[in-house]
């Protein structure tokens, strides 16, 4: 289900964003149909130009991290819902998945706020 809530995020912080999101969708090597679907929802909602899809899929996984480590606490609970809402998409949570996910929240701090949420 879509999120509600969307916090705003400057183009950078959508850059970051999207390309975690594309790293996650193909953490297990195979980017399904509904992940696909996911991760197009994510750019419509968003409002992700395409100049911003071609940085994001050429910015390296470390810098989008540390581009969310600095981001207000309700952007990086949005980010990693979305995160989990990426792997859930195809039904198929795969090993590489939430090892990927896992290492992006606690480099992001994403899992501290994540387990404080009721």
């Amino acid at each position: 289900m879509p999120e509600t809530n969307i916090p705003n995020f400057s183009d950078a912080q959508k850059i970051a964003l999207v390309s975690l999101a594309i790293e996650m969708a193909n953490a297990d090597s195979e980017i399904q149909t509904e992940e696909v679907q996911e991760l197009n929802r994510l750019y419509r909602t968003l409002a992700v130009s395409e100049d911003m899809l071609i940085v994001a899929k050429a910015l390296p996984c470390i810098a989008a991290c540390k581009v969310v480590a600095s981001m207000a606490d309700n952007q990086k609970i949005f980010i990693g819902k979305t995160l989990v809402r990426i792997i859930d998409a195809d039904n198929q949570d795969q090993d590489d998945e939430i090892k990927m996910l896992n290492e992006i929240c606690r480099l992001t701090g994403i899992d501290l706020l994540l387990e404080s949420e009721p």
